[in-house]
């Protein structure tokens, strides 16, 4: 965390990396204006593989897997009934 608070305030010379250690040490909440906009993304995943092709999995500590698995439901329903859509039918002539 504190390799990305010293990437994110390397335009502002204050914030050295000794100065937002020091901060951090103090425990103390503080909220830092930043000099420019950061876009950002957050990602949220429980199962992922990595380069060696090893399978990881981690608790869904969010509860976000059930929606997921409802939605993908929901999609595979759609798709498997989209053959007896009237405006579908004709592909399958």
């Amino acid at each position: 965390m504190r390799d990305l608070a010293a990437w994110l305030l390397k335009d502002q010379p204050k914030w050295t990396r000794a100065a937002i250690d020091g901060e951090i040490a103090t425990g103390q909440h503080l909220e830092v204006p930043m000099a420019k906009k950061v876009p950002v993304a957050w990602i949220y995943l429980t199962a992922w593989m990595t380069r060696d092709q090893t399978i990881q999995f981690r608790n869904d500590v969010y509860n976000q897997d059930e929606q997921l698995l409802e939605a993908t439901a929901e999609e595979a329903a759609f798709f498997s009934n989209a053959g007896n859509h009237p405006l579908t039918a004709h592909m399958a002539q």
